[in-house]
């Protein structure tokens, strides 16, 4: 495939000064052995792909190392002609809502610096402890979404391309264990239960009415009792219709790519 870059004519600068490209450019990683460009987004199973390449290039032993990554983000970033000259090129897309509320879950309801990030960008106007999926989403459309915290950054904003070789859906995860083992030898693991990830282990919590009205210190208490909110349940027309429109070039990707079927139903 012949290598087009998504940004780069984005401004008629320097490429060194095309802060989109740049951006895009930080969020790959290269696989050596079969000089493979991969573009990372988070919530999308990136730390399993952090992890997973990053071993591929022979830098960690196993799951004791998982914290390596998180310092070594850039430390396998491609620079503009290695991304050009890659022999393969993948990315895994998700659907934005689910990405979304994994986020807000994640990042908000645990209290990580994200959600402290966002408590002062904000103004301080609402307390991390206090916040609701429903403010949380209100909020974020009153911000540019460029300067979004990358955990719920726009995903087409990531991507160094205008086409991969391969983009997968992160709800067919197992396709792309497959495909990348088969094609570049790669192998995938799974990193989810070493950095607190994995919710496969919660109960969804049916009977919660209006979930998206319950605080994030109420969310984190339920969590606790081994439940989750149904993440469906998290979006009522209001808050869907927000989301349709900060997240409207990535559900129009999503849905050219893999349909509507694994998509959450608000795109009526």
């Amino acid at each position: 495939m012949s290598r087009k870059f998504r940004y780069a004519n984005s401004t008629a600068g320097p490429l060194a000064k095309n802060s989109q490209h740049n951006f895009a450019l930080r969020q790959t990683m290269m696989a050596f052995a079969s000089n493979a460009c991969c573009t990372w987004i988070p919530k999308n199973g990136c730390s399993t792909v952090r992890f997973s390449i990053a071993k591929a290039n022979g830098c960690v032993r196993d799951l004791t190392d998982i914290n390596w990554i998180h310092s070594n983000n850039q430390t396998f970033a491609a620079n503009t002609e290695s991304a050009f000259r890659a022999s393969y090129t993948f990315a895994i897309l998700r659907c934005p809502f689910s990405r979304l509320y994994s986020a807000f879950m994640d990042k908000i309801v645990n209290f990580d610096i994200q959600a402290w990030k966002f408590h002062t960008a904000r103004g301080r106007t609402t307390h991390p402890h206090d916040i609701t999926f429903k403010k949380f989403v209100s909020e974020l459309k009153e911000m540019n979404p460029p300067s979004f915290d990358i955990h719920w950054q726009r995903q087409v904003d990531f991507l160094l391309f205008k086409g991969y070789d391969e983009l997968f859906s992160f709800e067919d995860f197992p396709t792309f264990s497959e495909t990348v083992k088969r094609k570049i030898g790669l192998d995938i693991v799974d990193t989810r239960p070493s950095v607190g990830h994995e919710t496969s282990s919660q109960s969804t919590d049916t009977s919660l009415e209006s979930p998206y009205n319950n605080s994030a210190l109420d969310l984190l208490n339920l969590g606790k009792r081994g439940q989750r909110p149904d993440p469906k349940a998290m979006f009522d027309p209001e808050i869907a219709s927000v989301v349709k429109g900060i997240y409207k070039r990535d559900l129009v990707l999503y849905e050219r790519q893999f349909g509507k079927s694994e998509l959450m139903d608000y795109l009526e």
